[in-house]
Formats: C-alpha cells, structure tokens, sequence
C-alpha cells in the first residue's frame, strides 16, 4: 500500500507541474498577443507615414 501512496503523490505532484506550466504558457501566450497587437498598431502607424511622405513627394514640383 505505500506504494500506492507514493503513485498518488507522484501523480499529484505531476499534475501540479503540469497546472504550472500550463499556467505559464497562458501567459506567455498572452503577453505575445499584447505584443502583437502593439506591433500591428506600430506597422499601421508606418504605413500611414509612408504613404503621407509618398503623397507629399508626388505633390512636389
């Protein structure tokens, strides 16, 4: 029977490390998103830049 004690703990230690990581690679996962999002907004943001300087060079005689 100890043996059978020493399982479940096994497995219960097991299951906690899996909780944790799991619960890390959510974060990781929406940080990243967070980061994302930030960027896109930042090539938007070029982008306009861009077409702005493009638009004024065309403009010029």
């Amino acid at each position: 029977m100890a043996t059978d004690g020493k399982t479940i703990e096994d497995l219960e230690a097991h299951i906690a490390y899996n909780e944790k990581m799991i619960n890390d690679l959510s974060e990781v996962v929406v940080a990243q998103g967070r980061q994302i999002d930030q960027l896109k907004a930042e090539v938007e943001a070029l982008g306009r830049q861009v077409l702005q300087v493009a638009e004024e060079e065309a403009g010029a005689p």
